[in-house]
């Protein structure tokens, strides 16, 4: 039964191939997504000194009980985009983090272009 993985392990198998590819530089970060069952985060992460220049989440974005999960990404897109753009930065790299690109997960990334940030 060779082949077969549980959805944790296809994300961690995605994330990795993601990972080959996207990488952080001083000029250009990684915009880093992690999503868990009730929050998301998002980082900006400079790969070449292993520092995260900027980071927000959705437990200081959207007060509680205003749309959903999915609002609450966006807002978190564009809180992003705003500590970003105060520290300099437009364009970024994006890391899905290995999850699809739907959802939670496109609701941030539109959110931080709709703030301003390039990808």
């Amino acid at each position: 039964m060779s082949g077969q993985h549980n959805h944790y392990e296809r994300r961690t198998i995605r994330r990795y191939r993601i990972r080959k590819r996207v990488s952080g530089t001083t000029e250009r970060p990684r915009l880093s997504v992690f999503r868990s069952t009730k929050h998301i985060y998002a980082q900006l992460v400079d790969d070449q000194t292993g520092a995260t220049l900027v980071q927000a989440s959705s437990k200081e974005a959207a007060k509680k009980g205003e749309g959903g999960k999915t609002a609450a990404s966006t807002a978190v897109g564009q809180l992003l985009a705003e500590r970003a753009k105060a520290k300099g930065i437009v364009r970024v790299s994006f890391d899905r983090g290995g999850y699809l690109y739907h959802g939670r997960v496109k609701a941030l990334a539109d959110g931080a272009r709709a703030g301003g940030l390039e990808f």
